[in-house]
C-alpha cells in the first residue's frame, strides 16, 4: 500500500481594486491541492474566475469602478504590508508598515 501525499498549493493570487483610487478591496487566493509532491499547481486562475471575484466584489462596493489584477507566479503576500495597484500601469504596489514586530505594534498600548 503507497502512502499518496496530497500538498495545497496556490493556482494563484487576485487583487480587486477600485481603478480611480489604485486600493485593493479584496484578495483572493486560490489553492488547489496536488499530489504526488508536485511544487507547483498545474491549473492556474482563469480570467472567468477573475471576473466572478471582481463580480463578487462589486456586490460589496457598488459605487466603485472595479477591476482585477493577478499576482505575477514570483509575488509573496507579505506580513504588515499593503497592496494596492498603479492603476495607470496596472502593477502591484507593496508598502511595508514602519512597526514590523508584533510586540511593536501593541507596545503603545502598554502602561507603565
Amino acid at each position: 500500500m503507497s502512502n499518496l501525499r496530497i500538498d495545497n498549493v496556490s493556482a494563484g493570487i487576485v487583487f480587486v481594486y477600485d481603478v480611480d483610487t489604485g486600493d485593493v478591496l479584496w484578495t483572493h487566493e486560490e489553492i488547489m491541492e496536488v499530489t504526488d509532491n508536485q511544487e507547483h499547481c498545474q491549473k492556474q486562475i482563469s480570467q472567468s474566475d477573475c471576473e466572478a471575484i471582481r463580480t463578487t466584489t462589486a456586490q460589496i462596493y457598488p459605487n466603485r469602478k472595479l477591476d482585477f489584477l493577478i499576482a505575477p507566479e514570483d509575488f509573496t503576500l507579505r506580513e504588515n504590508t499593503r497592496v494596492t495597484v498603479d492603476p495607470y500601469n496596472k502593477t502591484l504596489l507593496q508598502q511595508t508598515d514602519e512597526k514590523q514586530s508584533f510586540a511593536e505594534r501593541f507596545a503603545e498600548f502598554r502602561t507603565e
